[in-house]
This record gives C-alpha cells, structure tokens and sequence, in this order.
C-alpha cells in the first residue's frame, strides 16, 4: 500500500503535524509513506494533515484509489488508522473508491 502525505503551508499549526506522521510510519510502517505526496500520482491512501480547522491545503488534483483523510486534529489521527485498515481488511480500492473523509473528530464521508 502507498500512503501519500501532504501537510498544509503550517501558518496557523494547533497541534504537532510532524509528531502524527511519525505515528504514521511508526504503525504502518510496512506500508510506502511518501512526503510529499505529488499531484500526477495515484495513492491508495491521502493523508492530507492540517494544522488547523480551516483545511486550507489544497488536495482536489490529489488522487487516492481507497480515499483522502484530511486532519486538522490529532483526534483525527485516528480517522487515518480506520481508513487505512479498512483498505486493508476489504482487500482494497475498489471497495472505497470515491470516498473522502474529513475529520472533526468524527468520521464523516463525502461524495467527491
């Protein structure tokens, strides 16, 4: 699995962006994390972390076959995880193609 990541412009950080990709790689870390993740490639997974609750980072020419979590709270950290192992567990993308999900401590999708 590849997990992209891209953090925001970190003008207004609430919380340690850094500290929650270092959880990443230290849980998945079987998986390819890459930073940054780069418009022009498919991802299984985004992870687009926030500094903040305006979730300003742009990720729309982002693209993820399983989905994007954006994060703008290490609450949301945990969003990433159900994401990431519902991937896992249904045997990949074509379960979750075309799903989003935004964080705000709870987990939400979106229609793309």
């Amino acid at each position: 699995m590849t997990i992209g990541v891209k953090y925001c412009g970190g003008c207004n950080p609430r919380y340690d962006r850094i500290k929650i990709v270092s959880a990443l790689r230290r849980e998945f870390g079987g998986h390819s994390i890459v930073v940054p993740a780069r418009e022009g490639e498919t991802y299984d997974v985004v992870a687009v972390v926030c500094g903040c609750g305006r979730r300003c980072a742009e990720h729309q020419n982002l693209r993820a076959r399983c989905g994007k979590a954006v994060l703008s709270s290490e609450q949301d950290y945990e969003l990433l995880c159900s994401l990431i192992r519902k991937y896992e567990t249904n045997g990949g993308a074509r379960q979750w193609i075309g799903k989003r999900f935004i964080g705000k401590g709870s987990l939400r999708r979106m229609k793309r």
